[in-house]
């Protein structure tokens, strides 16, 4: 399904600190300001207690078999990670989704892949990210382009990759 998406998507759970919620709410709310039109998908968590200035379609936790059908309705997606290896950009990969994720050694360790937009850890730069991916005047094709970019992996592969990784990292 790759159509002109204008929708952005982030995994947020503000109770988990390595996933920077406060980081991802300075972010979302750069890229609405400038982005109105975008619609802002958050899932991962309820969050009708908490203040957001930015319009927002929340998802709460959501079932694991409903997460093709979002990610295949959204352009780009915001993934912050501070501490572990998140596999949730090859998910959205598959989906033609434009992974947009902070530096670090921890995300960038999982995949080379040239469709993941590795940012600095600052609002104005992570923003800038998903504008451009939402925004770009090519998405659809560009949308293939990622998907098919992973379409030879499977979570088998993935898998040993990490086990491969960590037993590389403790074995020194």
């Amino acid at each position: 399904n790759f159509e002109n998406r204008k929708k952005v998507f982030f995994y947020a759970r503000p109770v988990t600190p390595r996933r920077g919620f406060e980081l991802g709410l300075m972010v979302l709310e750069k890229f609405h300001k400038k982005n109105p039109d975008v619609e802002i998908i958050m899932a991962g968590w309820d969050f009708s207690n908490y203040e957001i200035d930015f319009p927002y379609t929340d998802l709460g936790v959501s079932d694991v078999a409903a997460l093709p059908e979002i990610y295949n309705s959204c352009a780009a997606a915001l993934v912050l990670s501070f501490s572990n290896l998140s596999l949730l950009p090859l998910e959205l990969l598959s989906c033609g989704v434009i992974p947009v994720l902070n530096r670090g050694p921890n995300n960038e360790m999982v995949a080379d892949n040239v469709y993941i937009k590795y940012c600095e850890s600052a609002p104005g730069s992570l923003a800038k990210a998903l504008d451009e991916a939402v925004n770009r005047p090519d998405q659809v094709e560009y949308a293939k382009k990622a998907s098919e970019s992973v379409s030879a992996h499977d979570w088998k592969e993935s898998g040993e990759r990490f086990v491969s990784i960590i037993e590389g990292e403790m074995s020194g």
